[in-house]
């Protein structure tokens, strides 16, 4: 009698857990999906823009973009003020301080690479604004669940061997690309032009990053 009780009591503690289980799954998920929609609200609003007439590549996780500019406003609104106020088809090749080692700037121009002679990476300390002021080019974007070290994280970047989509990088559009956003840039697209680009490196906050592990 008593292994009977112990039986049912059993039984009544497993599915009393798995209703509270599906009900905080639930409830996280509705969070998730407000979240979800406050952000994209946010970001068609386009405030954060500050005039800006540029629009980013429909790739950016709109979701950390958000919660990215909201922890550190300052470092995105001295960014974008740059993209958007210098005369940056005029400006010479080299690094640019924005706002000291919180953001900065490199202007390059050389010629798009092969697929094959460039690798993948990601960075911890910065996030990247990718945009090419003249000419174009390819960018390949993944994640780590497509990807292998081949050589682990040093001077903010680590490298991949990985498989993920190119996209069409012109003067129309930028790209943000996160921590957590693998990336392989400056792609040959149709012939070997001259490529004139601008990276912005706009420091991470780390409380809204969520790394993930690579095995």
């Amino acid at each position: 009698m008593k292994k009977y009780f112990l039986s049912i009591l059993i039984l009544i503690v497993a599915n009393s857990s798995a209703i509270n289980a599906q009900t905080t799954s639930r409830v996280l998920n509705k969070h998730d999906q407000k979240n979800n929609r406050k952000a994209t609200h946010w970001f068609h609003q386009r405030k954060w823009a500050n005039g800006l007439t540029l629009t980013p590549h429909e790739s950016t996780n709109i979701k950390l973009f958000h919660e990215q500019y909201m922890s550190n406003q300052e470092v995105w609104d001295s960014a974008f003020s740059f993209l958007k106020n210098q005369p940056l088809s005029e400006l010479v090749v080299g690094k640019y301080s924005i706002l000291g080692d919180r953001v900065f700037a490199t202007i390059s121009e050389a010629p798009a690479r092969e697929k094959d002679t460039t690798i993948w990476e990601s960075h911890r300390q910065y996030i990247d604004i990718h945009y090419v002021i003249r000419g174009s080019d390819q960018i390949g974007i993944t994640d780590s669940t497509q990807a292998k070290i081949i050589k682990p994280y040093t001077v903010d970047a680590t490298h991949y061997t990985a498989a993920g989509k190119f996209y069409k990088s012109d003067p129309s559009i930028f790209f943000i690309l996160f921590p957590t956003d693998l990336h392989k840039p400056n792609i040959k697209l149709n012939d070997n032009q001259l490529v004139k680009k601008l990276v912005i490196k706009v420091q991470v906050a780390e409380s809204s990053i969520k790394q993930k592990k690579i095995q």
